[in-house]
């Protein structure tokens, strides 16, 4: 058997590599979702040119049939992965599942048995014979009952990925829209070649042009991907950016419904996904404090609850949702706060320590980590001569207030109690005069901040006893 390259093979091999070449770049943006499916789409189309190229090299018929056998492992799956690419491209929030999306290749597979099993029943061609086109040999066949319902299955997945496409080109922004319509452009002129050949409206017998029509659908996806970045810039929904960020956000309507809530605030308020859509918000919410409001113009405040035994405090940005000035709902975004307010409170009770503390008492405070001096009080300034300027930021060492051995027992009593309580040590001042001290030592820790508080006493004067923070 004799093998002869023409002119229609090589339209097909260059077919083959420009849809081969857009596989590749789908491949190698394969992390982007919907890539992989682009790839396993544009492969087939690849292989279906690489067949039919083979096919026309010979004159023999059992070798055309075996090759339209081939080509018959991806074409039934070329309609099903465009509309899966469709769905991923347009859907994202609301892409089925896997399984769900499987059930959708149940026909295809079909379809190739049928194909390789035709001389059995002759239900997918009902004849095969040769013909001839420019000297080139071709098969031309008649359809059989069963080719013809997966042509309607097909063009059913077809269609509804234009109509995914077309929608999404109507609603999106022009980056996108722009996509979209290249998108249609490429499955356009597919259905334009294939629907010629299907329906017999070609002036010529025998030449099916669909695989012709994959080097100018590659070329206008290929422009497409690097002048309108299909596949580098895919759409995200605002709802899945919603439904993954760390803030709480919730959606009424103008009948104070939910109609939506992201996971951070069904965590923050302890629900079950999913169970409060549709519901009033103060029904689902009815332990809130009074918060479910609908303002004018946006709004910010702040408020305190207890979850179970935990109190939380939450930031709420309400932002009124508006078109042609009506009043269509409300969006609640919740910070919780609550590390932050605690921080903050912390402090206050700290500042207030510090200032109920008797003139007469020396107040200093220590950082955990490397016992620099963070505050001290005008006592300390009387008692010691350091002025505020010279002891913040320097260590109680660097000052000569205290000698070696006592830092290191102090050192190795904080390690084994809570604190220390009225005990007595030599402190130096700035004329390395030595006093007598006696002191209370307690840890506080604010925020990621830890230190020591000091509260000493002079022993010339009386001291109270177990002064505390």
């Amino acid at each position: 058997m004799s093998l002869a390259l023409n002119s229609f093979s090589i339209a097909l091999f260059v077919a083959a590599i420009l849809s081969a070449t857009v596989a590749l770049v789908s491949y190698y943006r394969r992390k982007v979702y919907g890539a992989k499916t682009l790839f396993l789409l544009f492969t087939g189309l690849t292989i279906w040119s690489i067949a039919y190229g083979i096919e026309t090299l010979s004159p023999d018929l059992e070798w055309h049939k075996f090759w339209t056998y081939v080509q018959f492992i991806p074409i039934p799956y070329t309609a099903v992965l465009w509309l899966i690419f469709a769905i991923q491209y347009t859907q994202q929030q609301k892409t089925p599942s896997h399984k769900v999306l499987a059930l959708l290749f149940i026909i295809p597979t079909l379809t190739v048995v049928m194909a390789w099993t035709n001389d059995l029943h002759s239900l997918m061609w009902a004849s095969m014979q040769m013909t001839t086109l420019n000297n080139v040999a071709l098969l031309q066949v008649e359809f059989g009952d069963y080719f013809r319902f997966h042509t309607i299955y097909s063009y059913a997945a077809v269609f509804g990925g234009v109509f995914l496409f077309l929608r999404y080109a109507i609603v999106n922004g022009r980056a996108y829209r722009e996509q979209a319509m290249t998108m249609l452009a490429t499955v356009i002129v597919f259905i334009i070649g294939n629907g010629l050949y299907i329906l017999d409206l070609l002036p010529f017998k025998g030449l099916d042009i669909t695989p012709f029509s994959f080097t100018i659908s590659s070329i206008i996806l290929s422009y497409g991907l690097f002048r309108y970045h299909v596949l580098d810039l895919m759409p995200i929904a605002n709802e899945i950016i919603l439904q993954n960020i760390g803030d709480g956000v919730l959606v009424v309507d103008s009948e104070k419904r939910i109609v939506f809530i992201n996971p951070a605030f069904e965590h923050i308020a302890g629900l079950l996904p999913e169970t409060s859509i549709g519901a009033p918000v103060e029904e689902v919410f009815f332990n809130w404090p009074n918060i479910f409001e609908m303002p004018e113009e946006n709004k910010e405040i702040e408020t305190k609850i207890n979850f179970g035994d935990d109190e939380h405090y939450l930031q709420v940005e309400i932002s009124p949702i508006r078109h042609r000035d009506i009043l269509q709902g409300c969006i609640y975004v919740i910070h919780d706060i609550t590390e932050r307010a605690t921080h903050e409170e912390k402090m206050r009770l700290f500042m207030e320590s510090r200032d109920k503390i008797h003139e007469n008492f020396v107040f200093l405070a220590l950082d955990n980590t490397n016992s620099t001096i963070l505050d001290v009080n005008s006592a300390f300034t009387l008692a010691t001569g350091f002025a505020p300027e010279e002891a913040i930021g320097k260590s109680i060492i660097s000052l000569n207030l205290i000698s070696v051995e006592t830092r290191a027992l102090l050192n190795r009593l904080l390690r084994t109690s809570p604190g220390i309580f009225d005990m007595p040590i030599s402190v130096r001042s700035k004329k390395r005069q030595e006093q007598e001290w006696t002191i209370s030592i307690t840890n506080l820790s604010i925020a990621e901040t830890s230190f020591k508080v000091w509260v000493a006493k002079p022993n010339s004067q009386d001291i109270p006893t177990r002064h505390r923070i």
